[in-house]
């Protein structure tokens, strides 16, 4: 739901796409040169498609199988990616891989259209970034109901064990203050779903009965500023 418009041509987001991390290669000691191995992607908890990753000194050979769109035939992909290395302030390194498409130094890499490349290249955003302020608004309410241990429909009466005080106020005013903005925009909201449907209604009834004068005018007047009014209050949350 948004208080502008709908929009349809949403770009493609991070969370819908397989990726790469070479973080969590790095956490479970894949990154070894000579080390061969498979990973699987999952959807929706069931295994997917797999991809075998050998790694060298200074880049990794990616292999996987692709299937591109209004298309039945599986595509065998081999890619190479490189690796750069940097040393961290505090001692260690931290290993990096290099975009195919631009060689940027990223983290992250994820399949497009059959081939990895980082965000940028594949004109990816975040989820979060296509929200309403309303939708933003509900999924901070319900992480806040998370933190406190209570369920949608509950008060935060008691402080979760081992939660500081403070803490537990502090989350409880931000609740508060979450939950009187959606009040408010769920209120803006049915009162501009009101005033358009009595702007149809009023439209609809001059029309049948050839309704003109100066009386229709004002009323109608009156009624659109009315509609404007309660736009700017959606908007302006």
């Amino acid at each position: 739901m948004s208080g502008n418009y709908c929009r349809h041509n949403k770009k493609a987001t991070v969370e819908g796409c397989k990726l790469l991390d070479i973080r969590q290669l790095n956490r479970r000691g894949c990154l070894e040169p000579g080390y061969k191995y498979e990973c699987r992607w999952t959807l929706n908890g069931e295994p997917d498609e797999n991809i075998w990753i050998t790694v060298h000194k200074e880049y990794i050979t990616l292999a996987y199988r692709f299937k591109r769109k209004n298309n039945d035939d599986w595509q065998d992909v081999a890619e190479r990616v490189s690796i750069s290395v940097t040393q961290c302030h505090f001692g260690n390194n931290r290993s990096w891989l290099l975009c195919p498409g631009c060689g940027k130094r990223i983290a992250i890499l994820y399949l497009v259209a059959g081939f990895f490349r980082c965000r940028h290249c594949c004109n990816l955003t975040y989820r979060s970034s296509q929200e309403s302020k309303f939708d933003r608004a509900l999924r901070k309410k319900f992480k806040l109901q998370d933190r406190l241990r209570i369920k949608p429909l509950e008060r935060p009466l008691f402080k979760p064990k081992n939660m500081h005080q403070k803490t537990f106020d502090r989350l409880r005013h931000e609740l508060d203050q979450i939950q009187i903005l959606l009040n408010v925009y769920l209120h803006n909201f049915l009162n501009l779903l009101e005033l358009t449907t009595a702007n149809r209604c009023i439209g609809g009834f001059a029309f049948k009965h050839g309704m003109r004068g100066q009386a229709y005018t004002e009323q109608r007047k009156q009624l659109m500023e009315n509609l404007r009014h309660s736009r700017e209050l959606i908007r302006s949350i």
